[in-house]
């Protein structure tokens, strides 16, 4: 009875230290934090080993050698959740139990695939919400999230392009691709969202506190906050170069709400356990509007239409072009802004698609393209 008092001790003792340690990192205090996930898998582990060989006391057995794995994991220990995670499984733990011992050990092997490659996974998270008729608690059309967090991890990765003080490039530079990755975590329910986490490289230097990720993720909300509340003027000053300007209205067209479908999108930055949310609820049809308005200032221009497959997708000449063929079988050329090429235009080879743009001579310039139904 002594030796059973003695190990409820202990497990008490850990889960307070583990919620020590959830509370310190929700005010941002992650040294403290680190401490008490330490001392919380020492006790675990501490009162899991004391049932080490009794596989008779499942599944009080396995739920300690579960905790105690998870800790390990938190505490980045990846070989001590390996082995506590193993040594749960050598038991008879039930299903269920079995099945989440079975997660830490493939969330240490991810991981361990990070650590390989450089990157360390960050805790502060990035969320995508979306509400609307196609979205109940838990559950969404899939076309309307898939094509969203598409468009919302391009558009992250063009503002890290921009802020590196590099000039506009259909071709994401390289070195700043490996510089960090986007992964997306397990859907949640509330209403329907998403979570994007970033694995940071270990091996680029860089100030301390200075995090690209983090800097990244507070721009894109600004410039966010400033489309929501219709400021383009503001949003244009911020976005000097007419290329990045272009390409995130398009992008940010593509993530926007239908007004049905989806009314609400939205962004939800966590960092240090404080939140910070913005609200997309300026329709998409209007982010077109001022889009086409940017690409096309003189209204005495001439707007057309074009509906066909897109064929041809040339980015050798002096100006990104384009080919649709129409039902008639004529064939339009379309010259495409910089800043569209890669992100907006590209993902619609051989589809088709609904072309807007501005008459000039024998050439269409776009102003945006949209695929149709077959």
């Amino acid at each position: 009875m002594k030796r059973m008092t003695s190990l409820s001790q202990l497990h008490d003792r850990a889960m307070d230290h583990a919620a020590k340690g959830d509370l310190a990192r929700m005010m941002g205090n992650n040294e403290e934090a680190q401490v008490h996930i330490r001392e919380a898998l020492r006790l675990e582990r501490l009162a899991a080993e004391m049932v080490r060989n009794r596989v008779d006391l499942e599944p009080s057995r396995s739920i300690l050698f579960r905790s105690a794995a998870s800790l390990a994991l938190e505490n980045g220990d990846l070989r001590e959740a390996e082995r506590l995670a193993a040594m749960g499984l050598y038991g008879n733990p039930p299903d269920e139990i079995a099945d989440e011992l079975r997660d830490v050990l493939e969330r240490a092997n991810f991981h361990r695939h990070l650590n390989l490659q450089g990157y360390v996974l960050l805790e502060d998270e990035f969320q995508i919400s979306l509400a609307g008729d196609n979205v109940a608690d838990g559950i969404a059309e899939i076309e309307e999230v898939v094509p969203r967090a598409e468009s919302t991890v391009r558009l992250l990765y063009r503002t890290a392009q921009r802020k590196s003080g590099k000039t506009f490039s259909d071709k994401f530079p390289k070195a700043l691709r490996q510089r960090f990755q986007a992964y997306m975590a397990v859907p949640r329910a509330a209403s329907f969202a998403i979570t994007i986490r970033f694995a940071e490289n270990t091996d680029q230097e860089c100030m301390p506190g200075f995090s690209l990720c983090c800097e990244v993720v507070d721009e894109l909300l600004t410039c966010t906050e400033m489309l929501a509340a219709n400021q383009i003027r503001a949003l244009k000053e911020r976005i000097l170069e007419t290329a990045y300007f272009l390409n995130f209205l398009r992008l940010a067209e593509k993530i926007a709400p239908d007004g049905r479908k989806i009314r609400t999108v939205g962004f939800t930055a966590t960092r240090s356990g404080t939140e910070r949310r913005v609200n997309l609820q300026i329709p998409r049809a209007e982010v077109d509007r001022l889009a086409h308005q940017e690409a096309s200032p003189d209204r005495q221009e001439e707007s057309v239409e074009v509906e066909g497959t897109l064929l041809l997708a040339n980015s050798l000449s002096r100006q990104d072009q384009i080919s649709i063929r129409d039902a008639k079988d004529e064939v339009h050329k379309v010259i495409v802004p910089e800043g569209l090429m890669d992100d907006i235009v590209r993902p619609h080879w051989n589809r088709r698609v609904r072309v807007k743009g501005i008459r000039r001579g024998k050439e269409i310039s776009l102003s945006s393209i949209e695929q149709q139904e077959e």
